[in-house]
């Protein structure tokens, strides 16, 4: 096999990206867009010792699985992986790569539930961030990333987003384009306009803030002018972000136009969510995913919860009303004051939060005396840091409810709980991204020798 080679192979099986895995003289190839038992001609893009990539010129005997896609920018963007298949399929092939994690990188068994579905398989992100560019022109255009690269794919419509967002956006850059605002140049680190970010809640109301590379925002006025007329946005900010990199919001914001805050309810809990506030971008399925954790957790009045990773609380006061106590850690500023308010809003007494470092916090904490029963793990993608296992482990928590976007990171991190004490019982995944490769799962490890 060489490079540029036009071949055919038979996939056999799916990867966790949701590429086809052929196996060609020996040698695995990755077919992007493809599926087990289907016949393809691919031209070979890369060659590696013991691997290769190809792309899929034609399908020769598709699968009963394919459909077509709904995104006119399917393939291109780098958003969406999965449109391809049927919704049932993708389902069974996301159970399927959560269960090889934990076997193949915990070498843990674990009872893997089915995914809990969607309801809604497109219109469901509540949130969007578009970075912006310009032409050749100078015309200003948003859009997504494609795979595997910064290569900006401008994007008028996006099938699996809030209708409301990438209106928003769209009347954003009309009014850009029309005041002659530059976009931001990541290479030289010169333009204005970075992001455009949407938030919409379950009411249908929406949040806009800017990311800019500045202290001002051009032609203000005019912006608020524009967007007068539009329908139910409640909330406009800036972020000041002048740093080079990739991290979207800036340290600094200023709400320029109605409330600071959008509000948003969970499972009867109310919540108000700053620029800054994370938040699951997709409500339904993020209270599927809650319920499950509580279902998990047996959690009861006599319960005292840790909540490492809060972000704005979401967790800690869903638990609050069935425990004795909940305590929740975050690095975030912003989200801690988030959390506080949201307990004062939504008449909890016994939630307590705390900023700081979750691997300095948490340790100097259980040294002190604190002795959670149950701890609630909700790290980013990266997992828990192992200073933080430990003070898990050191502490006299029984139960450990592990929410992860990434079961790679969570499996390992479930690995090394499981030679520290702990026991996975069971792992229920949630398609909290539908159209995508991701998936979210809720793990729980139990203890069994201290």
């Amino acid at each position: 096999m060489n490079k540029n080679d036009r071949l055919t192979f038979e996939i056999e099986r799916m990867s966790s990206d949701f590429s086809g895995i052929a196996v060609h003289h020996g040698r695995v190839t990755f077919i992007p867009f493809t599926l087990p038992g289907e016949k393809v001609l691919g031209h070979v893009l890369s060659v590696k010792k013991r691997h290769a990539f190809a792309k899929a010129l034609e399908i020769v005997n598709p699968s009963l699985e394919r459909t077509y896609p709904v995104c006119a920018h399917f393939e291109k963007c780098g958003g969406c992986s999965c449109q391809h298949i049927t919704y049932e399929a993708t389902l069974r092939y996301k159970q399927q790569a959560v269960r090889d994690y934990f076997e193949r990188i915990a070498k843990l068994s674990v009872t893997v539930l089915p995914v809990i579905a969607a309801d809604k398989p497109f219109g469901y992100r509540n949130k969007t961030s578009m970075p912006v560019s310009q032409d050749k022109n100078g015309k200003l255009y948003a859009g997504f990333y494609a795979p595997r690269s910064h290569r900006l794919i401008k994007v008028k419509d996006c099938p699996i987003s809030m209708a409301q967002s990438i209106t928003l956006s769209n009347r954003v850059l009309s009014w850009a384009n029309e005041c002659g605002l530059s976009a931001y140049d990541e290479n030289t680190g010169q333009g204005l306009l970075r992001h455009i970010v949407t938030r919409v809640n379950q009411k249908g109301e929406s949040m806009l803030t800017l990311v800019i590379n500045g202290q001002k925002l051009p032609h203000q006025d005019r912006l608020l002018e524009n967007l007068a007329d539009f329908e139910r946005l409640v909330s406009v900010n800036l972020s000041i972000n002048q740093d080079k990199g990739n991290v979207i919001l800036g340290n600094e914001s200023e709400n320029i136009w109605g409330q600071c805050h959008l509000k948003e309810q969970l499972l009867g809990i109310n919540f108000r969510l700053s620029p800054h506030s994370f938040f699951q971008v997709n409500t339904l399925q993020a209270e599927r995913l809650f319920s499950a954790a509580l279902e998990m957790s047996g959690v009861t009045k006599n319960d005292i919860v840790a909540d490492i990773y809060c972000g704005t609380g979401t967790l800690s006061l869903l638990f609050a009303p069935y425990a004795k106590e909940v305590v929740g850690i975050e690095i975030v500023p912003s989200a801690v004051e988030d959390a506080k308010k949201n307990a004062i809003n939504n008449q909890i007494d016994n939630a307590k939060f705390f900023t700081g470092a979750a691997e300095e916090l948490l340790p100097a904490m259980v040294k002190g005396g604190f002795r959670p029963s149950i701890v609630l793990l909700d790290p980013p993608r990266k997992g828990v840091d192992t200073k933080v296992l430990d003070a898990v482990i050191a502490s006299d928590a029984n139960k450990i409810v592990y929410i992860s976007c990434y079961p790679a990171t969570q499996a390992r991190d479930c690995a090394y709980l499981a030679k520290h004490g702990f026991s996975p019982t069971m792992c229920q995944p949630v398609d909290m991204f539908p159209q995508t490769e991701h998936v979210e799962c809720v793990t729980l490890m139990s203890r069994v020798e201290k």
